[in-house]
Order: C-alpha cells, then sequence, then structure tokens
C-alpha cells in the first residue's frame, strides 16, 4: 500500500509541476513553481488521487513530500 501511495504521489506531482521524481525533500523552498495557487492546484489533485478531503488547516501545513505522504497515510490508515 505505501508503494501505491508513493507512486501515485509521485504522479500527482508529475502531473502538477511537471516533475518526473519526488523524495521527502521536495518542498515549497525547493521546487521553484510550488507557489500559492500551485499549492491549492496540488490541494485540489491530491485529494481527487487520493478520494480524501484535506481541511484547510492540513492544506496550510503540506508544504513537503514528507508532511504530505503523513496525512495522506493518516487518512487513508496506512
Amino acid at each position: 500500500m505505501i508503494d501505491s501511495l508513493n507512486g501515485r504521489l509521485r504522479d500527482v506531482f508529475k502531473e502538477v509541476f511537471g516533475v518526473d521524481d519526488i523524495d521527502d525533500t521536495v518542498s515549497v523552498g525547493t521546487l521553484a513553481r510550488w507557489d500559492s495557487l500551485a499549492h491549492i492546484t496540488l490541494m485540489l489533485a491530491v485529494e481527487t488521487e487520493f478520494d480524501v478531503r484535506i481541511t484547510t488547516d492540513e492544506a496550510i501545513g503540506m508544504t513537503d513530500v514528507k508532511a504530505i505522504r503523513a496525512v495522506l497515510r493518516e487518512k487513508l490508515c496506512v
């Protein structure tokens, strides 16, 4: 399930940012295209791909791959 989550999250980042690979170090500060509008687009894409609802507070804290993965693991119970 974790591998599936990672692969699907990688696909979301590819769709939103055009990057081929991600790791836990990818963040708002390391990806030039990750601005406020892209963040909203990313959150919507994550919600759609994983069929989850992200709260405003969660979205504010989801500023790197590690944080996004942690929220998804909690919501998907993996």
